[in-house]
Formats: C-alpha cells, sequence, structure tokens
C-alpha cells in the first residue's frame, strides 16, 4: 500500500470512492444518492487543501484500486478537523 498526498489529477479516482464506499454502508453521513459531488468540484477541494497551512489530504492506494482517504484541517478560528476514511 501507498499513502501520499493527493493531488488534483486523483479527483476522479477519489469521487469513485466516495460513490463506493457510500453505497457499501449504512454509517456514512450521506446517502449514496445524496453524494453529488463532481470530479472539478473535487479537484478544486484538492488544491485548496494544499495550500500553506492549511492541512494535508492524503490518498492511500493499492495496484489501481483507492484503499483509502484521510484529511488533517489546520486550525482555523479555534476549530479543527480529521477525517480518515479507509
Amino acid at each position: 500500500m501507498r499513502v501520499r498526498e493527493a493531488i488534483p489529477s486523483d479527483s476522479a479516482r477519489l469521487v469513485t470512492f466516495f460513490r463506493t464506499l457510500y453505497s457499501e454502508t449504512n454509517f456514512m453521513l450521506f446517502e449514496p444518492n445524496e453524494l453529488t459531488v463532481t470530479e472539478e468540484q473535487q479537484a478544486r477541494r484538492l488544491e485548496e487543501c494544499r495550500g500553506p497551512n492549511l492541512g494535508s489530504c492524503s490518498f492511500a492506494k493499492q495496484t489501481a484500486s483507492s484503499l483509502g482517504w484521510c484529511s488533517a484541517i489546520a486550525e482555523s478560528h479555534g476549530a479543527r478537523a480529521i477525517r480518515c476514511t479507509w
């Protein structure tokens, strides 16, 4: 398994990963039909995540399949968030 920083060109794989994940479990924030993010929107989110002192977005993969995602958002106005899905 390889874990690395997610980059905008990963957006298609990540959108597919989230759609698959949301359709396989009942423990996610959204129902499968509620996930409306496009590849372009995901690419913008990944680009925004790469800014200085903003946090980190990591992407895990093995061969061609996506295995996981983790994002850590830096403190902003006293709030911070870490979200991982494996």
